[in-house]
């Protein structure tokens, strides 16, 4: 049994963020998602959830590539220790892929039965990958998400000697995932309800327990657009939480203690989908765009940096996969 404890926001206006964006990448793509900044190579890892591609940014010069699988992809994560190796998620299986070679091998095959497919994931900060799951419904790979269903879904880990643990079953569309800077605190974003969740966290086990609503994008008067929703998330070494708004042209940083929205940074487009710290010293936010099938947009698609002028707003590394 899970308890819900939702805060107030008692705020109006909201501040723009002191920053400068600006496109990093100089190509685009259909539908870009889960970035992993790699501090060893200076690269940008990410990918087109539509087109079937891993890519590469390089940070430091032009220079990109790409790794093309099948429709369907969400996260790219690189395996501790093992260079050129990676986990990826494509439809329904967690693979491993060698980015020299082109070895792809399928670790997991997840929820066969169901009609569902991986979602967005990240890594703990013990190394354990964490995901979800969507409904799959009638998705086609030739445009954007558009279908949905309540319930169906689930958020699960997998840990260096692949096993799997159901953390939650019964939701819907598990998104963007951060971990507190103590290592108590993990935090969940459930697009279909558009809210925001913070979990009691065990880093030895694993273990979730105790969630609370952080931010329900029904209630805040900072989110006009009847559409918008959370989309992928990120957190910086202060624990405030920076958030992808979809369809909503905007990134935003909110306090997870408070439920405030502390300042937005407004983006060249309007499927902004999740961002990530990067850069030698990590004071760098990079975010990754798709293209709308409404509206054109000349960027939409592309990834873009974010530099600050407040020194103190910094992130942290990402984490890798622990595998055996």
């Amino acid at each position: 049994m899970y308890h819900f404890e939702s805060i107030k926001l008692t705020f109006i206006m909201i501040p723009e963020l002191r920053h400068k964006i600006e496109r990093a990448s100089t190509y685009s793509v259909f539908f870009g998602s889960g970035p992993h900044y790699d501090e060893r190579s200076g690269r940008l890892y990410h990918i087109d959830q539509i087109a079937g591609d891993c890519y590469y940014m390089d940070t430091k010069t032009p220079a990109f590539g790409k790794f093309h699988l099948e429709p369907g992809l969400s996260f790219i994560i690189p395996i501790k220790g093992q260079e050129n190796k990676f986990i990826v998620s494509q439809q329904k299986k967690l693979l491993t892929i060698d980015w020299a070679t082109k070895e792809v091998n399928c670790v997991q095959l997840i929820e066969p039965s169901k009609p569902t497919h991986l979602n967005d994931g990240k890594c703990d900060p013990k190394g354990r990958l964490w995901f979800g799951t969507m409904w799959f419904g009638t998705l086609k790979w030739t445009q954007a998400p558009g279908l949905f269903a309540f319930g169906l879904s689930a958020l699960y880990s997998l840990d260096s000697a692949s096993h799997i643990s159901l953390k939650r079953d019964g939701l819907s569309l598990i998104n963007g995932m951060a971990w507190s800077k103590d290592k108590t605190k993990y935090f969940v974003i459930e697009s279909i309800e558009r809210q925001v969740w913070a979990y009691d966290y065990d880093n030895h086990t694993g273990n979730i327990s105790n969630c609370k609503i952080v931010l329900d994008y029904h209630e805040s008067p900072g989110i006009l657009n009847s559409v918008e929703v959370p989309d992928g998330m990120t957190i910086d070494l202060h624990d405030k939480l920076w958030i992808a708004s979809y369809k909503g042209k905007k990134v935003m940083r909110i306090d997870p203690e408070t439920g405030k929205i502390l300042g937005i940074i407004k983006t060249p487009a309007i499927s902004t989908t999740s961002l990530t710290w990067g850069g030698s010293d990590f004071r760098t936010l990079y975010v990754t765009t798709a293209k709308d099938e409404f509206v054109a947009e000349a960027e939409a698609g592309s990834i873009f940096k974010v530099t600050f002028e407040q020194e103190n707003i910094r992130g942290s590394a990402n984490r890798p996969f622990k595998f055996k």
